[in-house]
């Protein structure tokens, strides 16, 4: 596999360096778990960024439809 997947399912933690075979797998009892965690990082919430360039995306392509209809109903 290539450098940063696993044959099983889930995240692996590897050698940064080296990029051969894994250590253990990425589980709230690995080391590195415990110190992202004790830092406040969180992988479920999304950081504000993200949301907003989502938003603004969504609201682009309704503006964009709601144009276009109507433009065709004035036809």
């Amino acid at each position: 596999p290539a450098c940063g997947t696993g044959s099983g399912s889930g995240q692996l933690i590897q050698n940064a360096f080296t990029c051969t075979g894994q250590d253990e797998a990425y589980t709230t009892n690995s080391p590195e778990f415990q110190m992202m965690e004790a830092i406040g990082w969180d992988q479920a919430t999304p950081e504000p960024g993200s949301l907003t360039l989502l938003g603004t995306g969504l609201f682009a392509l309704v503006a964009v439809g709601v144009r276009r209809r109507r433009k065709l109903a004035q036809k």
